[in-house]
């Protein structure tokens, strides 16, 4: 499944092939193609094997914050991985960061022993909260839920020596402040898809919304992940990636109102066999994964990651303009989707899942790469800005 998780990275990161660099698609490349700078965070905490998934947003008074994962080694397992979201900010367009010292998962212990699905006793599991997604909504009536921020919450199990992600005990969570600095909200537990285990619901509760349940072009979606969201005038735009097999991954949209409480499926943006007429030479893509909603200069684009057959390897990131958000229309050429920006990593690197705003002039997009040299997960600002 094309989830992007810190465990399948991981397990990739000794057999990657080369990821290509360049351009391909419908669009020629840059002039100039400036070149890409590590990021840190400072005082950032629980980080000993790097950060990752950056999602930054401007709060209208020329500051930056970035929602981000951190990746840190299990206490109790060395088979886990400990993967958390935490805030940052910057006071200069994204050149330098600062944790915020906040932990909007509210999560105090990571691990936590659970039965052995393939034997007796028990053994050790840890809940992931990744590919987060921060949204400013200076519109909100409601100021206590001015900051918005939805993310991927998923079981991870020590089994056999492996970490093997439960995707059946997963969610799209939401969470909500007044500011990304302040208190988070206790996790509403938005969306699930058909694999959702029900027995689970002794966390937090049942989901609000079954999606695959709610509208029928989802109905094979067995999870979703990689979320984006976009605040308009109207409503809050959301991009979701559904988990649906070979045959049904596709990027989709969707249409909610500013309290969560109804949503409306809008289409599809792409769907995951489109992804081939974007390969490179070397490379055979089969899907798209981590998706990004971006309004820059009066029009929206839609950024997404490239995948891999061979264990849905990340290979950066493109980005599509959108014609219609209200239907979840790509601008096209002649049928295929007008690519505007590629972006690539390391070659060799599992590298991809694009964060960006407007104001983030020091860093222009952000992408994430996982190589294996130590800490296996880093961002890099890529100084290649949208359109």
């Amino acid at each position: 499944m094309a989830t992007r998780n810190i465990a399948l990275a991981l397990m990739l990161l000794s057999s990657l092939t080369s990821s290509g660099c360049g351009s391909g698609g419908n669009t020629p490349p840059p002039a100039d193609t400036p070149t890409p700078t590590a990021m840190s965070v400072s005082g950032v905490v629980a980080a000993s094997n790097g950060i990752f998934d950056a999602s930054p947003r401007n709060d209208g008074s020329g500051n930056l914050w970035m929602s981000f994962s951190t990746v840190d080694f299990s206490a109790n397992e060395p088979t886990l991985t400990e993967v958390r979201t935490r805030i940052a900010s910057s006071a200069d367009g994204g050149t330098t960061w600062t944790d915020a010292g906040v932990d909007p998962n509210n999560n105090s212990a990571p691990d936590l022993l659970v039965p052995n699905p393939l034997g007796a006793g028990n053994v050790w599991a840890d809940w992931h909260y990744e590919v987060s997604s921060l949204l400013y909504d200076p519109i909100d009536p409601d100021t206590t839920r001015r900051w918005k921020m939805l993310w991927h919450r998923m079981l991870y199990v020590s089994v056999g020596g492996d970490s093997v992600m439960s995707v059946d005990n997963s969610w799209i969570g939401l969470s909500t402040a007044s500011t990304p600095d302040g208190v988070w909200s206790s996790e509403r537990k938005l969306f699930a898809g058909s694999l959702y285990n029900a027995a689970v619901n002794v966390v937090i509760s049942a989901p609000e919304k079954q999606l695959n349940a709610l509208h029928a072009p989802l109905s094979n979606c067995l999870a979703f992940t990689e979320p984006s969201m976009l605040a308009k005038a109207d409503d809050i735009y959301i991009s979701l990636h559904c988990l649906g097999g070979a045959s049904n991954s596709k990027i989709f949209g969707m249409r909610c109102d500013r309290s969560f409480s109804t949503c409306t499926y809008l289409g599809d943006f792409l769907q995951g066999s489109e992804a081939a007429q974007f390969s490179q030479s070397g490379q055979s893509f089969s899907g798209f994964s981590a998706t990004e909603l971006v309004s820059v200069g009066g029009n929206d684009y839609l950024v997404v990651t490239p995948t891999e057959t061979s264990g849905d390897t990340y290979r950066g990131c493109l980005a599509f303009r959108i014609s219609d958000l209200a239907t979840a229309t790509l601008a096209r050429t002649n049928g295929v989707p007008t690519l505007i920006k590629r972006i690539s990593g390391t070659s060799g690197s599992f590298n991809g899942a694009c964060g960006y705003d407007a104001d983030a002039t020091g860093s222009g997009i952000i992408y994430s790469e996982a190589n294996a040299s130590a800490p296996n997960f880093r961002m890099f600002a890529s100084h290649i800005s949208l359109p």
